[in-house]
């Protein structure tokens, strides 16, 4: 299975033109080449891209190293709003 930047390179497809088809960062490119965080909609379009360049549909299960997006709430240690417990008292008081 390739790699993103095997796949990209297979197809001729420089990292600045694939800034260009894509509309993502260089340096996103270069970090999610190298195992970096990303989000899922820089995924989408870098697959989209190269999709179109290849003339078929490539998918993220086909590139070795795209495992789970990044995820703010969880890469960085925070806690969801729901979990944020209220201020001025207990629940009972809320009711």
């Amino acid at each position: 299975m390739p790699t993103l930047r095997q796949l990209r390179e297979k197809h001729y497809i420089s990292r600045k033109k694939l800034v260009l088809l894509s509309g993502v960062s260089e340096s996103t490119i270069i970090r999610m080449e190298r195992g970096g965080h990303y989000l899922e909609e820089n995924v989408e379009k870098i697959l989209a891209a190269i999709s179109k360049v290849a003339g078929q549909e490539i998918t993220r299960d086909s590139i070795e190293g795209l495992n789970e997006p990044y995820n703010p709430m969880r890469d960085r240690g925070q806690s969801s709003k729901e979990n944020i417990p209220m201020q001025g008292g207990s629940e009972e008081s809320a009711a």
